[in-house]
């Protein structure tokens, strides 16, 4: 049996990010721990929120699911322009293709950015979220299906 489709856009969209962005040293997956100097500007892409839109007559649920990006770096330049130009590059990424390869998703659409968190350290790091909703499709009887 087939994953999640949840899980199965989660892990489309690391794919196409590893792939395409390159201002981040790190793109990870539900990272619970900091990230070392070493490992920054970094991504760590979430799950979020999810909720049915609509429930089809035809047994199928759309639902909405909302992709949070982490995105935190350190003092390089400046703090915010790096910040935007990860930004630039996740967008580019997944505009490239709304349906991030999968035949059941039906749109990716960026949504809010939080603004960025500033932390003190050796070296002045700062993080945002950046969410994102994948609007996609599933039997109502088979969330993989």
């Amino acid at each position: 049996m087939a994953d999640h489709r949840a899980e199965q856009i989660l892990a489309a969209v690391l794919t196409i990010l590893k792939g395409s962005v390159t201002t981040a040293v790190s793109i990870d997956r539900d990272h619970a721990y900091s990230y070392d100097e070493t490992e920054l500007p970094a991504i760590n892409v979430c799950m979020g929120a999810e909720k049915p839109e609509q429930v089809l007559l035809n047994n199928y649920v759309e639902w909405a699911l909302d992709v949070e990006f982490e995105i935190a770096c350190k003092e390089t330049t400046t703090l915010s322009t790096t910040i935007n130009q990860i930004r630039k590059e996740i967008q580019v990424a997944l505009r490239s293709d709304y349906k991030l390869g999968l035949s059941f998703v039906t749109e990716c659409l960026p949504g809010e950015f939080a603004k960025p968190e500033q932390k003190d350290g050796d070296k002045p790091v700062m993080a945002a979220v950046w969410t994102w909703t994948v609007q996609y499709r599933t039997s109502l009887s088979d969330p993989s299906a």
